[in-house]
């Protein structure tokens, strides 16, 4: 595979198509980047995938802004992978990674509290404004 796992999955993910052992290749890529076990890897892109899930649907600017999407792919992927954890979107990161491990209704995982989740929501739309700001110069 010429391109990197991680990304082809996320825009497979993004655009709704299923792509057969993608998920398997981006967890053994992970495993190789970030030198972690299976478990952590798949729970890594478990959390990755999910985050830029939660963007498309919850952020208007995810949705509808080609270039800040695309650097929150790139600044996601950074993050997850251990290869840039000190990414202009950390704070975001930080706050889904909170987010993502409070429990839920009936103990399940990425339900987290409606506080939690808004300020995800509020970091992420704070960097998005930053971003749009700094490339308006």
């Amino acid at each position: 595979m010429s391109e990197e796992p991680h990304r082809v999955l996320v825009d497979a993910v993004l655009a709704r198509r299923r792509r057969p052992g993608l998920w398997e290749a981006a967890v053994r890529r992970h495993m190789e980047l970030a030198d972690v076990p299976e478990s952590a890897a798949n729970e890594a892109i478990t959390i990755l995938v999910n985050q830029l899930l939660g963007l498309r649907e919850d952020a208007e600017w995810f949705r509808d802004d080609a270039r800040l999407r695309e650097r929150a792919i790139a600044e996601t992927l950074l993050y997850s992978t251990e290869l840039g954890r000190d990414v202009p979107s950390r704070p975001a990161q930080e706050a889904w990674s909170w987010y993502f491990s409070l429990p839920g209704p009936g103990g399940s995982l990425a339900a987290g509290s409606e506080s939690a989740k808004e300020e995800w929501l509020r970091a992420w739309d704070d960097w998005a404004a930053a971003a749009a700001h700094d490339s308006a110069r």
